[in-house]
């Protein structure tokens, strides 16, 4: 076989003549980088690095990769990664690859990708309208499908390796506490409970509606414990379980009123089972769909954002809430309070107190003001 070097922006390159592909009949290329100075000293190590790839040619141990398009690499990733990931994101990933890389990149030759491409598919994509945010996580599906070819051999690098896009990092903004008020007044029945339940647990939505009864401790009157070891995640064709988003378990306790509010809503489980012929269900879903009065099925998210909206639109000032910034108020409204990361990232099932902290932290004046004024009376304390 034969291969060649040349420079060219910046790196040496090589190529190794592969023959023909007896099925096309088109010409195989193997190619390489080298990272070397453009100087005699460069080019001999780039010559050495040539002799050793067309061995590893002769002897069937590089992959021809040229025809290799972008869109197939992709394909080839998640179908390879599917078994690993939770049901479901197989085909949210499909998805995002068809409607954001397939248009700009699936044509492009994989080994033949370029840093410049990859920074040229960014801006197309910013405009689209795309977040900086979500530029970044269909940068990361690009970034792992190629690092999953550099893996396998069928690429030389990974071009898109040190090239994520980046959203700047905000405050959260929490409702106020008088929306708050004013968004659980309007609630009632089932949607009353479920607002409640999210605003002292800070539960994500999926977690709160993979609830069941059997993860409810309310042997005392005056307080419950949650324990949260799942999430409800939506797929094609329906929902299903998975692991939390964390993937922690971890528990919260709930006040005497959270508590009567929660029994109130189970009375009113059973009666609507009763009702229906059927018992309720000890591990039935605590949010569950007017058609499986046991307790079967749980909600399905589309209809609690319903719920939510006709809620949010009798409420002066909450236009803006989402069910997700319950989330945010809980997180707010304990550092306010004076409670410390660890104490946060417990309630919320944050894998890590740097997490909230980092997001919330600033909301920290109480506390503050406290240590502001221990440190100031170990300095005065007479004598």
């Amino acid at each position: 076989m034969k291969g060649y070097v040349r420079w060219r922006a910046g790196a040496w390159r090589l190529t190794v003549d592969a023959g023909r592909d007896p099925t096309t009949g088109k010409r195989k290329q193997l190619t390489r980088t080298v990272r070397a100075p453009n100087t005699a000293k460069g080019r001999r190590q780039a010559e050495t690095a040539l002799a050793a790839f067309v061995t590893e040619a002769e002897t069937g141990r590089t992959v021809a990769t040229s025809g290799l398009l972008v869109a197939e690499l992709v394909e080839r990733y998640i179908a390879d990664r599917a078994a690993t990931w939770a049901e479901g994101a197989d085909a949210k990933y499909r998805a995002i690859a068809r409607k954001y890389i397939a248009p700009h990149l699936g044509t492009k030759t994989a080994a033949k990708l370029r840093p410049a491409d990859v920074k040229h598919w960014h801006g197309q994509l910013r405009a689209t309208g795309l977040a900086e945010a979500s530029v970044g996580r269909v940068h990361t599906i690009l970034q792992s499908a190629l690092q999953w070819g550099v893996d396998l051999e069928l690429l030389d690098r990974n071009v898109a390796a040190r090239r994520k896009p980046r959203a700047a990092k905000s405050k959260r903004k929490a409702p106020p506490d008088d929306v708050m008020v004013r968004l659980l007044a309007a609630a009632d029945g089932d949607m009353a409970c479920y607002l409640r339940l999210a605003a002292v647990t800070g539960a994500r939505r999926g977690t709160l509606m993979a609830l069941r009864w059997s993860d409810i401790d309310h042997e005392d009157i005056t307080s419950a414990r949650v324990t949260f070891t799942r999430a409800l995640a939506v797929v094609p064709g329906g929902t299903v379980e998975k692991e939390t988003k964390a993937d922690v378990d971890y528990q919260v306790t709930l006040d005497a009123r959270t508590t009567g509010t929660l029994r109130a809503h189970r009375t009113r489980a059973r009666e609507r089972a009763l009702a229906a012929g059927v018992p309720l269900r000890p591990d039935g879903f605590v949010f569950s769909r007017a058609t499986t009065p046991d307790g079967r099925l749980p909600w399905h998210p589309a209809s609690l954002s319903r719920r939510f909206d006709r809620i949010r639109s009798k409420v002066k000032g909450a236009e803006a809430v989402t069910p997700h910034e319950f989330r945010h108020w809980m997180a707010t409204a304990m550092f306010e309070d004076g409670y410390d990361p660890i104490a946060v990232a417990g309630r919320g099932g944050w894998a890590s107190p740097a997490l909230p902290l980092s997001t919330y932290g600033h909301r920290r004046p109480a506390r503050d003001e406290a240590a502001a004024q221990s440190l100031a009376d170990r300095l005065d304390r007479p004598g």
